[in-house]
């Protein structure tokens, strides 16, 4: 299970909010704060509360998965509360409603934002994403700018590796956007079902998000809320970066104030409140450092980055599983690095030989991997290696100019799973 390093407890200030709801119907989320030390009863009984429920005795996270731990929860989770009673998808998934061209035919997800909605085409039975942002949850001018925003970067973003927006439906109550569909759900949800990733996995899964990050940056737009629910898995177990609501169009000459992001994936300087002084793109590579971690451990390193943790990452350092690699301890580090100056930026990563790996294939015997130390001489002497030094220079030379390197159909292709070499991974 997925969960926060056992020396961390939940909750910073006012503690980790959570969204619960009664399980099996389409009600109200209700908002519930979770402090330091809550334990699994405590919570159900004060969602019971919040719920109006009578004898609540089960919490279940949104994929059906029993939470038998509060240390499992983390802000913005949707937790369904029961009687006892197994789990029981939203009953609001029989709807037979029909929008911008949709037939809602099931529940896929609900959270702080609305709800996500599996939809199929009238006419072509093209099978789409529906994300429904309430109307009556704008508040404030910044809510609506918040969605037009979010609508405005994935028009302008064309990645394999990040989810494609359809189309934007009229709604009376909602502003509707239609999505392409990841049918393998949440990354967050793999990495639990199967505990942690083996390395060669977890490598393969940071490529596919380390090079949609990396075209963001050159269109100067940064994610800010990056973290494992916000990347989902298609038929094909590809990667797919998704909500954008929080993202913004940056210059790093001129610096950015933010707020925004996820407690245990925020930067040391978004969470302090200083983040105006630094390079804004730096604040998500903290996040793909914690991501690293977290897919290789199945837990996160931290629960936030306060101070006690940031001096625990400059003195001692993370504790890592002794049968990883030198190579991703030290990649993890260079992006958990507090102080962003230090950090490694998103051309270090790109360039990294622990993320570069196996980038090169080879034909008929050759399929053995050059190794995490390989240099560009072993690329240059090697005649079955596709590209070799001179690419790799080339490559570099263009990172260091801010271009996009990656010259494959749509910007990228489908990487292979635990260590695989095949021809067509040559720029995965």
């Amino acid at each position: 299970m997925f969960h926060l390093p056992d020396s961390v407890g939940l909750g910073v200030g006012h503690g980790t909010k959570v969204f619960t709801k009664v399980n099996g119907t389409s009600g109200p989320l209700k908002e519930v704060y979770l402090l330091a030390n809550t334990q699994i009863d405590e919570f159900i009984e004060k969602a019971g509360r919040a719920l109006d429920l009578d004898a609540p005795v089960k919490a279940f996270f949104s994929s059906g998965v029993e939470c038998v731990d509060a240390d499992h929860l983390t802000e913005d989770d949707v937790i369904y509360i029961s009687r006892g009673e197994a789990f029981k998808a939203s009953e609001a998934g029989d709807s037979r409603e029909v929008v911008g061209g949709y037939m809602l035919r099931g529940n896929l997800g609900q959270g702080g934002f609305g709800t996500v909605m599996r939809g199929v085409h009238m006419e072509t039975g093209e099978i789409a994403a529906l994300k429904f942002v309430p109307k009556a949850t704008f508040k404030e001018l910044s809510d609506l700018q918040r969605v037009f925003q979010e609508i405005q970067a994935l028009r302008n973003l064309r990645h394999p590796n990040i989810v494609r927006i359809l189309d934007v439906a009229d709604h009376p109550n909602s502003v509707c956007f239609i999505m392409e569909y990841c049918e393998g759900g949440e990354l967050r949800g793999y990495v639990e079902k199967n505990t942690f990733l083996a390395e060669e996995e977890s490598r393969s899964f940071f490529k596919q998000i380390v090079r949609p990050v990396h075209y963001c940056h050159t269109k100067n737009i940064i994610h800010r809320d990056l973290k494992l629910e916000n990347i989902l898995l298609d038929n094909e177990m590809r990667c797919k970066i998704v909500d954008f609501g929080l993202s913004d169009y940056v210059s790093s000459k001129e610096r950015t104030v933010t707020d925004a992001g996820t407690q245990a994936y925020l930067a040391p300087e978004v969470y302090s409140g200083r983040s105006g002084d630094s390079d804004p793109f730096k604040i998500d590579v903290w996040a793909l450092g914690v991501i690293l971690y977290a897919m290789s451990h199945g837990r996160l390193p931290f629960g936030c980055p306060d101070t006690e943790a940031c001096s625990m990452l400059d003195s001692a350092g993370l504790k890592f599983k002794e049968e990883l690699s030198a190579g991703l301890k030290r990649l993890v580090q260079m992006m958990l690095t507090p102080r962003p100056e230090k950090r490694a930026s998103m051309n270090d990563i790109s360039i990294d030989s622990w993320v570069t790996k196996h980038r090169f294939a080879r034909f008929g015997d050759e399929t053995a991997s050059l190794g995490e130390d390989s240099s560009d001489d072993a690329d240059a002497a090697n005649p079955f290696a596709v590209g070799g030094a001179a690419q790799r220079a080339k490559e570099r030379a263009a990172l260091a100019d801010g271009k996009d390197t990656d010259t494959s159909p749509e910007g990228g292709a489908s990487l292979p799973l635990a260590g695989e070499v095949t021809i067509s991974a040559v720029f995965s």
